[in-house]
């Protein structure tokens, strides 16, 4: 299928609106595809190319997906409105609880874990990736009211005995291993030489 016909089913899919779902926190289907097509948010089932104007993902080019996804993402109104949906969305503790219990089970697997951890280092391999995250995390903790609620958050972790003796494990865990003992006692020199400077 070209692009062209591509895109004008797309924009067809969006202007019916069949792409809505009151439960994810974009507010959109997030479809998972097997034989048919199922929200993983709401459990919404459809047949694939349902309907007329029904838009089968799977024809949809991966170029065709990234173009688009950055274009929405330039529209200042389009990150408002999700950076919303996922604010409310987070101050529903059932949603928090649902996601918390999806994310513990997918870290139960073993190769998930050896997947992400290898798909993490890669990407901190990359400077121009580091020096993104860092920008970013930089201006997050210039907005107060993030500074207010990673504040909260981590103080209430700290009040939960089996998070402290955790956290106790895997700290006296990593100062077993020479090489990270090196890296932290390099890290403090620096800090040390740098603030001597100022």
């Amino acid at each position: 299928m070209n692009n062209t016909r591509l895109d004008l089913r797309l924009d067809a899919y969006i202007k019916s609106g069949l792409w809505r779902c009151s439960e994810s926190p974009t507010g959109a289907h997030y479809w998972i595809i097997t034989d048919k097509m199922r929200c993983k948010y709401c459990d919404e089932e459809r047949q694939l190319g349902e309907g007329k104007t029904s838009f089968a993902i799977t024809v949809q080019s991966s170029q065709t997906k990234t173009a688009a996804a950055k274009r929405s993402w330039r529209d200042p109104e389009y990150r408002a409105k999700l950076s919303a949906a996922r604010k409310r969305s987070w101050q529903d503790p059932e949603y928090r609880a649902k996601l918390s219990a999806a994310r513990k089970g997918s870290w139960q697997d073993p190769e998930y874990r050896a997947k992400l951890s290898a798909a993490r280092k890669r990407s901190w391999q990359d400077p121009e990736y580091r020096a993104k995250q860092r920008a970013a995390l930089k201006r997050r903790w210039q907005d107060p009211e993030y500074r207010v609620e990673q504040s909260a958050a981590r103080k209430g972790s700290w009040q939960d005995p089996e998070y402290q003796a955790k956290q106790s494990a895997s700290r006296k865990g990593s100062w077993q291993d020479p090489e990270y003992r090196a890296k932290q006692s390099a890290s403090v020199k620096r800090r040390k030489k740098e603030g001597s400077k100022k």
